[in-house]
């Protein structure tokens, strides 16, 4: 991204750019992304607002809502990306200060073509993707972009996070630390759905962030698919059950409203159904996973490819042909030519 024109060269009749959050405690998060950012956070018009210069030109704003000044409903969450030259080491140097600050890491940083990055949720949970580029590729000042997703798309996975949370259809909800949802890109033509979270998904409220996970994001690397941008990730029951053990038809039941709201507003292009609960949970089909994977099944105007769970694959880890990891891989790369297509099943 081109660095932002300094103020002598802007036109005078140029829109200011700012960028602006609604927070619960406006002052906390003003001090995070001061510290995050090494600017001075000032009050703006109230004592419930502040300001705070960006890296590259414009804003940043944060106030309270009020009765006067409520948050709008409709609004997506924002993701700011920070980016600055720096290394591997720079860039856990980053995290640290970000998570001493309450930041949470939503996965180990990757490296990628233009150097490392990272996902963080902010105190408030808004996305903070943060980069540390190789210095030769770095233009001559930091830049911060920010997404917002559509009106009805925001509104809608708001609305069912709301209602998932509030959730008591069965008793997992018993025992739950809290409600798992979902990670990713809303906007993907690839939904993963999973059977349900496990302790550290649990802890987390993340899906797919323990070590069976982190073994698929890999998995599905290889296939050149990367999982929080090319994918919508989620589970068949969005609470553990206890012990990790697999969900009962009757929790399948209960969560189904939710798993059918979730594709809905999503509407994926393909669907990868991760182990048997997934498969039972979606499609209703009972019997060994070990059959039905890689096999497409035609749902919905959809495509959908049953894999084997990642938690088994951890059991194995031989890539030799034949083997169990071997098979996911084949399957992983059918399900990136699948999307590459145009064509929805008859």
């Amino acid at each position: 991204m081109a660095a932002a024109a300094s103020p002598e060269q802007r036109s005078p009749d140029a829109p200011a750019a700012a960028l602006v959050l609604a927070a619960d405690a406006p002052a906390a998060l003003a001090g995070f992304y001061a510290a995050l950012l090494a600017c001075e956070a000032q009050h703006g018009l109230t004592a419930a607002h502040w300001l705070l210069p960006l890296p590259g030109g414009g804003r940043l704003e944060i106030y309270a809502p009020s009765r006067s000044r409520p948050r709008p409903r409709g609004l997506g969450r924002l993701t700011l990306c920070l980016r600055r030259p720096g290394s591997a080491d720079s860039l856990q140097a980053w995290i640290d200060q970000a998570c001493r600050l309450g930041a949470t890491l939503l996965e180990p940083p990757r490296s990628e073509p233009f150097g490392w990055e990272a996902w963080l949720l902010d105190p408030e949970g808004n996305g903070v993707l943060l980069l540390a580029e190789d210095p030769a590729d770095h233009g001559p000042q930091p830049a911060v972009m920010a997404a917002v997703l559509p009106e009805a798309l925001a509104e809608g996975l708001g609305a069912l996070a709301e209602a998932c949370s509030a959730c008591r259809r069965c008793a997992l909800a018993e025992a739950r630390t809290q409600v798992v949802v979902s990670r990713g890109n809303p906007q993907a033509r690839l939904m993963v759905i999973g059977e349900g979270p496990g302790a550290q998904e649990d802890a987390q409220g993340q899906p797919f962030v323990g070590r069976s996970g982190q073994l698929l994001d890999r998995l599905l690397e290889r296939a050149g698919l990367d999982s929080n941008r090319d994918a919508y990730v989620c589970n068949v029951v969005k609470c553990r059950p206890p012990d990790n053990r697999k969900p009962t038809p009757a929790e399948l039941a209960a969560c189904r409203p939710w798993l059918e709201r979730q594709i809905t507003l999503v509407d994926p292009a393909v669907i990868l159904l991760a182990g048997s609960s997934a498969v039972q949970g979606l499609l209703g089909l009972k019997g060994g996973i070990t059959r039905l994977r890689g096999h497409w099944q035609p749902w919905q105007g959809r495509w959908v490819m049953p894999i084997l769970h990642p938690s088994y694959l951890l059991r194995y880890a031989s890539e030799q042909p034949g083997s169990p990891r071997w098979h996911t891989l084949h399957d992983l790369e059918a399900v990136q030519r699948r999307l590459t297509q145009s064509t929805a099943p008859l």
